[in-house]
């Protein structure tokens, strides 16, 4: 039980979390938990790990000679995904040399040359292969070893060495072969009972078996189709998807955010939850598996008492939450608990579910506008911000969270002015010499109290002092000012040199007739104004006047593309929103990245379609770090977390519209609609592209991880089932305005998964094993028929990483395969793709005078030809060069 030290001031009985245990009691403890559980899988998966080495072993101590022409074949083992299996490898006669190839300078060994028929082709991939381009110059030129293909960056003159299963596919030279595009072409057939060459004895038959029951049980591949997925699919895979469809029938309704946590206990470790959000009601949820389960769900007005608990430990996030009968006791995760609590009580304020009697109400106030002059408001202390209203309309005007709070301070000419004061949360660089030197501040007259006799300035001070306690924040008072010197400071806002100038309109509350009345406002309060990026890495508002306000681009996470209209929204890390309309969106999209990335060293700002805050787990701002939580007794971080989640969903969706397991079904099967399939996997998209940085920061950083490798696998095969032309069309009665519509989903769908492949593809994993996944090479010739300029976008970025180097340090050799395979493969059209979305903005308007291509493409594909003919123009061959500029000089 929890041991009583004091109470606090909204009626919370603590516990004190130093409490020491008996010995016994941790024991037990320690034996009631999962901990046991997790001890046991442990050695399980130690003891797997040892009877994998002890075949591989064996498997390389068989020894099958074979009689005919003096070759032999032998087992190797092959190291796959998740297991090893045992691939049989053919032998010179020498017993030293690999067999050359199969190819046109071996025509000897080619299947193509024997006479007859060819033999028969499997291909058993859901979606159609890729045809070669009829008009193609990048025919592949046969590859036998490395220095075949000509000089690596990191090939020693005259050394022959293997090549990788990307070198080996079609794309760069390999066989031919649609049902294995990316791995080694098949052998000659083998005699059927091979002879031992110094006994001449024929292998036992229950060697074969065994051989073979060894073959059959470490294989980590396709078995079916031979085609390298990254992950094996099974009929397990099939059932939980068609599990999770069965229960996600139903439309849940929207939520506003959510939060990682863990409900701590008394007598036993906690358990991962997931705190959810709604419009009227706020829910817990364990995600341990998929679909998550609903725990428990409360309405707004159960929530009675809160309380950040007290600590010494700057790194406490813990809070206490009375609700009804029951006290919840969660630890959040990557997140400041005052933003869980601000986020908990603004929501149900917003429902009308809130008690009155937490808020004070001050009617005659005043506020002091930039222009000198005071525009009468009330103002309302409500337990997570303070509120301005209109005192006409008693409508909300702005809300200003306490967690954004850094300071207040009285006025020493006024005695009922205090200036309240807000800044960024991200600190000026050091040693700049251009810092700037404003804070984001509110100047009130409170003329009087609730209180007879008392002072409203007073009120206002212990009121707020209680409700920063209550959220454990500090309460900071600065030095006294005078109202003078503050107008002086707030129109002395230095930001540096202006970079560029955007016009842009802006729907604003202080302007709306709706809020404010007719008298001070007008419909839908739209002003014009000026969006400015400064050399000091802020963008700045300006009207007629003068600044309206500014921020650091430091702080900006994310940049919402709305899919229709010209509107966007720019999203801070204090969860700050602003949002403009512009005719040139996405130049404007493209100067504040590019500004972001230069001027405010923040390499963490993207484009998305979605806001970030309604899916986001991982919430740190700037000057935070998550505690290690990682481990063999502790929850996954949030990055690896979403990884998790997103590899259940996408490899059990692809195992399911692959159909592979439905081949001996009878009856015509019914078409499969992947959009409606891949629902689940674009929220669990949308959760990893919100929580991990676009830098794949907090991914795995091994070089053949396989929960990275299933999950690039299974997206990329998803997103070709998207964008395969006829997958509209597989419903005759669709109409041609309807399969339009079917195919715009899709394609907005693909934009989704291609935001998570752009962060995979930055992990070690993934730079390294794309282009040896048969998905891959398959979506590839498709990327070039979107017309979903968004889509395009991401596709184009995802290109963009795998085609350069990975910095800080460059790897050479798997930069050098990636130009090749993904080139190779693309053909003509990925020259010729690249190279319109760079030139037809100049030629190609539409009749209103805008340019018909996005900014952002030709943003992309400028980076893309930047790589390969200038940057690292030394991993691109010099056929790939010759064709990129040929190519240019023809437009």
């Amino acid at each position: 039980m929890l041991a009583c030290v004091g109470k606090r001031p909204n009626g919370f009985i603590l516990a004190n979390p130093r409490q020491p245990l008996s010995p016994l009691y941790s024991f037990l403890d320690t034996l009631v938990h999962s901990q046991v559980l997790q001890l046991v899988k442990t050695f399980a998966l130690f003891a797997k790990f040892v009877l994998r080495a002890l075949v591989r072993s064996f498997a390389r101590s068989l020894r099958i000679r074979d009689s005919v022409d003096g070759a032999g074949v032998f087992f190797e083992s092959v190291d796959c995904e998740e297991t090893s299996f045992v691939a049989p490898i053919a032998m010179s006669s020498n017993g030293n040399d690999p067999p050359e190839l199969p190819g046109p300078n071996n025509p000897g060994n080619d299947p193509a040359s024997v006479p007859g028929p060819p033999p028969p082709v499997s291909h058993t991939s859901p979606y159609p292969p890729p045809q070669p381009h009829a008009r193609s110059t990048l025919s592949p030129p046969p590859i036998q070893t490395r220095a075949a293909a000509g000089p690596t960056p990191l090939a020693r003159q005259g050394s022959r060495y293997h090549l990788t299963q990307a070198q080996l596919s079609p794309a760069v030279g390999g066989t031919v072969s649609r049902g294995n595009p990316a791995h080694h072409p098949p052998l000659p057939p083998q005699p059927a009972s091979p002879v031992d060459s110094q006994s001449g004895a024929q292998p036992s038959s229950a060697t074969h078996k065994l051989t073979k029951s060894l073959q059959k049980l470490f294989v980590a591949t396709n078995e079916s189709d031979g085609r390298n997925l990254g992950f094996t699919p099974s009929t397990r895979m099939v059932a939980s998807h068609e599990k999770a469809r069965e229960a996600n029938t139903a439309a849940e309704a929207p939520f506003q955010c959510q939060f990682q946590v863990t409900k701590l206990r008394s007598w036993r470790t906690g358990y991962l939850r997931v705190l959810r959000l709604y419009d009227n009601e706020f829910a817990t949820l364990d995600v341990s598996k998929e679909p998550p389960t609903e725990t428990n769900r409360w309405r707004y007005h159960s929530l009675t008492e809160w309380l950040a608990v007290p600590s010494n430990d700057p790194a406490d996030a813990t809070i206490l939450l009375q609700v009804d009968n029951d006290k919840l006791k969660l630890s959040c995760h990557e997140v400041d608990r005052a933003t869980v609590l601000t986020r908990l009580l603004r929501g149900q304020d917003q429902a009308g579910q809130a008690n009155l009697h937490h808020s004070v109400l001050l009617d005659k106030v005043e506020r002091y506008t930039r222009h000198g002059t005071a525009v009468p408001v009330q103002l309302q202390a409500k337990p997570y911000g303070l509120v301005e209203m209109d005192p006409n309309t008693h409508q909300t005007i702005q809300t200003y969270t306490y967690n954004t709070l850094v300071g207040m301070a009285l006025t020493t000419d006024h005695s009922s002015g205090i200036v309240l004061y807000w800044k960024d949360l991200t600190l000026a660089r050091s040693g700049a010499t251009d810092a700037p030197t404003f804070v984001k501040s509110r100047l009130y007259l409170i003329h009087a109290s609730r209180r007879p006799g008392g002072n409203g300035r007073s009120d206002l001070t212990t009121t707020l002092q209680s409700h920063l306690e209550t959220l454990g924040l500090p309460f900071v008072m600065q030095s006294s000012t005078t109202v003078v010197q503050w107008l002086q400071a707030r129109r002395a806002w230095r930001t540096g040199p202006v970079a560029t100038t955007w016009a842009v309109t802006k729907r604003t509350r202080r302007h709306d007739s709706a809020i404010v009345g007719t008298s001070q406002g007008w419909v839908g309060g739209v002003v014009s104004r000026h969006l400015v990026v400064t050399g000091s890495g802020h963008v700045m508002e300006r009207d007629g006047s003068g600044v309206v306000g500014a921020r650091r681009l430091a702080d900006l996470v994310c940049i919402v593309r709305e899919p229709s209209g010209d509107e966007l929204l720019l999203e801070f890390r204090d969860g700050t929103v602003r949002s403009y309309t512009s005719q040139q969106r996405d130049a404007l999209i493209v100067s504040l990245l590019d500004a972001a990335h230069t001027l405010g060293e923040n390499t963490a700002v993207y484009v998305s379609d979605v806001p970030r805050q309604a899916h986001c787990l991982s919430w740190l701002p700037v000057g935070f770090e998550a505690s290690p939580t990682s481990g063999i007794f502790h929850n996954d971080a949030v990055p690896l977390f979403c990884l998790k989640r997103v590899y259940a969903l996408s490899t059990q969706a692809y195992a399911y519209i692959s159909r592979q397991f439905e081949a001996l079904s009878t009856g015509q099967l019914e078409p499969v609609d992947v959009v409606h399939e891949c629902r689940a996997v674009v929220e669990g998209c949308r959760e990893f592209n919100a929580s991990v940085p676009p830098s794949g920061e907090g991914l795995p950083t091994g070089e053949k991880d396989k929960t990275v490798v299933g999950t690039i696998g299974a997206l990329w095969g998803l997103v070709s089932g998207l964008l395969v032309e006829d997958q509209a069309k597989t419903q005759e009665t669709v109409a041609t305005s309807g399969a339009s519509r079917q195919r715009h989903v899709a394609e907005a769908t693909a934009a989704t998964l291609l935001q998570t492949l752009y962060r995979l593809s930055k992990s070690v994993t993934g730079y390294k094993s794309t282009a040896e996944l048969s998905t891959f090479l398959e979506t590839i010739p498709l990327l070039w028929t979107v017309s979903n300029e968004f889509c395009k976008y991401w596709a184009l970025q995802v290109l963009n990483v795998l085609l350069s180097g990975v910095t800080p340090k460059r790897d050479l050799e798997t930069e050098y395969i990636n130009k090749n395979v993904i080139i190779k493969t693309g053909g003509v059209a990925i020259v010729r793709g690249i190279i319109s979305s760079l030139v037809e903005p100049s030629k190609t308007m539409g009749s209103d005078g805008r340019q018909q291509l996005s900014d952002m493409l030709l943003m992309v594909a400028s980076d893309i030809l930047q790589s390969l003919l200038c940057s690292y123009n030394d991993t691109t061959s010099h056929d790939h060069f010759t064709a990129f500029i040929e190519t240019l000089g023809e437009q």
